[in-house]
């Protein structure tokens, strides 16, 4: 059940963010193991927080990011 999982691990605030789908996706990759889905997620969210550059101004249509597709 979705809502006791969002609750048991105080999700709430995630859930907003992150919608109910990336939250499922979350507690799959943990085969469903709360905490362990509670530890990839804040080491997710951390990892984000630490390299804003990776994940900020990403447009699909740059000059840069067509040479990365077309190399690929």
């Amino acid at each position: 059940n979705l809502a006791c999982c969002v609750k048991t691990l105080n999700f709430k605030k995630f859930l907003k963010i992150l919608g109910k789908t990336l939250l499922l996706r979350y507690l799959k990759i943990a085969r469903w193991r709360l905490e362990k889905a509670q530890k990839i997620l804040r080491a997710s969210v951390q990892y984000r927080t630490d390299n804003p550059h990776i994940f900020a101004n990403r447009d699909p249509l740059s000059t840069e990011m067509k040479s990365v597709f077309e190399a690929v």
